[in-house]
């Protein structure tokens, strides 16, 4: 393959222009997951951000000088992210609350540190990555959905898909115990992680564990490449879908994790999809039906 080649391909992935209502759709489902993080966080203000065991443990202590968060400015940043989410879900001009958003996450998230768990630090990134995005340009004057280039949204699937592929990398060559089942046995006889739901009701054994652990980690590898491809894109969606069904009913993960990780997904529907939704639905939701025809136009992956 020539260069020339290679730059088309490079500009038909990451510079192509196409029907932005995924990413609208993305960005509503981002801001109420949103919403829900920060509100269980409320009443554990004390131990997440003011608690003196951080001072030896955060750069930021050190960085201030041993300065940590008063519990009132802890819980007031807090409300406040809690209020500009709300106005980047439902207000006209989301992007303002999105720009307002980064000096309080930019505080909470650095004395937060590794208690935000990655599903935490998965969405800090997002927050940034949707800077990138359109999703404050969804329909013109003409109340049609505009062609938008899609580089954001390709960034925010990329991240998403690399997620599962680095996972399965670091439990084959960095992690102990995933071949053979017994980190997935350990987890799930576990006070901590285990003995949850489906994983109480039943003594797992090993060789089950094995089987199961070989089969999470090539359902993985089948998410992070399959939702890329047309012909494999929904089945790999399913898989997604079950494997963090699976994972919620016998683990004890916070389902903040599970609905960040299925909520991506919406960033893979294309939009010949909305529109055939919006056809059925009542209250007009997505495009004008004349925009069926330029939905043609749209380039699958």
């Amino acid at each position: 393959m020539n260069l020339s080649a290679l730059k088309r391909s490079f500009d038909r992935f990451f510079l192509a222009e196409s029907g932005c209502t995924a990413v609208v759709v993305f960005r509503f489902g981002f801001g109420l997951w949103s919403l829900c993080f920060w509100a269980v966080r409320l009443p554990h203000i004390w131990e997440l951000y003011c608690r003196p065991i951080l001072r030896p443990a955060l750069p930021p202590v050190h960085w201030f000088g041993g300065f940590l968060l008063p519990e009132w400015l802890a819980t007031s940043l807090v409300a406040l992210v809690l209020l500009l989410v709300l106005g980047f879900v439902f207000s006209a001009r989301p992007r303002r609350f999105h720009l307002a958003l980064f000096a309080p996450l930019c505080v909470l998230y650095a004395y937060e540190g590794r208690n935000a768990g990655a599903y935490g630090v998965l969405a800090f990134i997002v927050w940034w990555l949707l800077l990138l995005v359109p999703y404050d340009r969804w329909r013109d004057h003409n109340a049609c959905v505009r062609q938008v280039p899609i580089t954001g949204q390709r960034l925010l699937a990329l991240q998403w898909s690399s997620i599962y592929l680095f996972t399965v990398a670091a439990k084959v060559f960095e992690g102990s115990g995933w071949l053979d089942g017994t980190a997935l046995w350990r987890a799930l006889h576990s006070q901590h992680t285990g003995q949850f739901l489906l994983s109480a009701l039943w003594d797992v054994p090993l060789w089950f564990c094995q089987l199961a652990g070989w089969g999470a980690m090539m359902a993985e590898v089948f998410v992070g490449l399959g939702v890329w491809f047309v012909r494999t894109r929904r089945s790999a969606m399913v898989v997604c879908v079950l494997l963090h069904t699976t994972m919620a009913l016998t683990l004890n993960i916070s389902p903040l994790f599970h609905s960040l990780m299925v909520l991506h997904l919406i960033l893979f529907i294309d939009e010949r999809f909305w529109l055939r939704l919006s056809r059925r639905l009542p209250f007009g939701f997505g495009a004008k039906h004349s925009d069926l025809e330029s939905a043609h136009h749209d380039r699958a992956v």
